[in-house]
């Protein structure tokens, strides 16, 4: 059997354990597959993306960099570009790794914003908004222009209004963001996964809350409960 054989036979295998959840398993045979044709653009993606998830972001780091190097007109790289700069030596603008052409991309957008975000800070909001409007068919986007609604209503409550200049968000806002997460959740239902993530249930909850449709919150929260032994709380 060829190496060309080979390789997609691995990326498959990788690739079904990926959608499983099983990240270690599917980071081994990446790795295994970049082996047989190093400068395969997939191979590189698939590399960076989970070596990240499997807590190796210098590797991460090398195979996003050589992605980027292969094809520097193409966005695929940025992602975990950016994912594992900021895990292997941050830097004060993560979008400074980023092109200027490429910066209002998809990917450049959703990585910079995850890298504020888990910083505390609120430029993340910033990001995600123009990302919305940019790439309005982005699930990804949606979701997280979902969860800084989110954000912004728990900084402006009470004595809060205004706070890290965030502004107040309106109702046809928070509805648009419970509809958002409501359908999410509902697709989470669907597949009933063993790990499945309770966050954006229990956001959900609390935009349901904001709305006074406190049956349906509860209704949510006991959805969630089901996939956990503890009683899930809001995030």
């Amino acid at each position: 059997i060829g190496p060309s054989y080979k390789f997609r036979i691995v990326s498959n295998l990788g690739a079904a354990h990926w959608r499983l959840g099983e990240y270690d398993e599917a980071a081994a045979l990446f790795r295994e597959a970049a082996g047989y044709q190093p400068d395969d653009k997939v191979a590189l993606a698939n590399l960076a993306a989970a070596m990240i998830h499997a807590g190796e972001p210098a590797e991460a780091l090398c195979a996003a960099r050589r992605l980027a190097e292969l094809d520097p007109a193409s966005p695929d790289a940025l992602l975990p570009l950016i994912q594992a700069q900021e895990l292997v030596a941050p830097l004060p603008d993560p979008m400074s790794l980023v092109p200027p052409r490429l910066r209002d991309s998809e990917e450049a957008l959703v990585g910079g914003a995850q890298v504020l975000r888990n910083r505390g800070d609120a430029g993340w909001i910033n990001l995600v908004v123009r990302g919305a409007k940019l790439h309005p068919e982005s699930d990804f986007l949606a979701r997280m222009n979902a969860d800084a609604t989110l954000y912004r209503l728990a900084m402006v409550e009470g004595s809060h209004v205004g706070a890290d200049g965030v502004d107040v968000p309106t109702r046809d806002e928070i509805v648009a963001a419970a509809d958002i997460l409501d359908k999410a959740w509902q697709r989470t239902l669907a597949c009933q996964p063993t790990n499945a993530d309770l966050s954006g249930a229990q956001n959900l909850a609390q935009l349901l809350r904001a709305l006074e449709r406190h049956a349906e919150a509860l209704a949510i929260l006991e959805q969630a409960e089901a996939f956990g032994d503890e009683e899930p709380k809001i995030a």
